[in-house]
């Protein structure tokens, strides 16, 4: 037969009370490796950057720039893919971009330029590197698409 003076026995007798408020810190399931982001195409991206499917238009002016343009402007004498990357800050490896197919490049006699085209892939740059030119520097890098667009043809 039960007993009234007896209370039930709690069954966490050495532990606190437990917070009623939810943790704010997300516990790693394993201690001192990173978690790791399940969708990492929608970090968000410099306001910079160009958005997929948007056009882009530049006018350059500036020697690195202008270096661009021209290497540009051969690929496509060539019979090669006009494309380059474009990044809303200093490229470094694993950031994003944005992978622009060219329209139209015309360089002027005075030397500046104008690119147009479209942003067909989102993507996560590989090893980066540079060239320096007059003093500054143009980069290059690998990349992995991580979304494309339906609208444009990547080559």
């Amino acid at each position: 037969d039960p007993r009234p003076d007896t209370k039930p026995r709690d069954p966490r007798p050495d532990t606190k009370p437990r917070d009623p408020r939810p943790d704010t810190k997300p516990r790693d399931p394993r201690p001192g490796t990173k978690p790791r982001d399940p969708r990492p195409d929608t970090k968000p991206h410099d306001p910079r950057e160009p958005g997929l499917g948007q056009s882009v238009r530049l006018n350059l002016f500036e020697p690195r720039y202008k270096e661009l343009a021209r290497i540009v402007a051969r690929e496509g004498a060539s019979g090669g893919v006009r494309r380059f990357l474009y990044c809303g800050t200093r490229p470094t490896s694993m950031c994003t971009g944005a992978l622009v197919m060219v329209d139209s490049c015309c360089i002027r006699s005075d030397g500046t330029a104008s690119i147009s085209g479209k942003v067909a892939a989102k993507v996560r740059l590989g090893n980066v590197g540079a060239v320096e030119v007059s003093g500054d520097s143009l980069y290059h890098a690998g990349f992995t698409i991580t979304r494309a667009s339906p609208k444009c043809v990547i080559m």
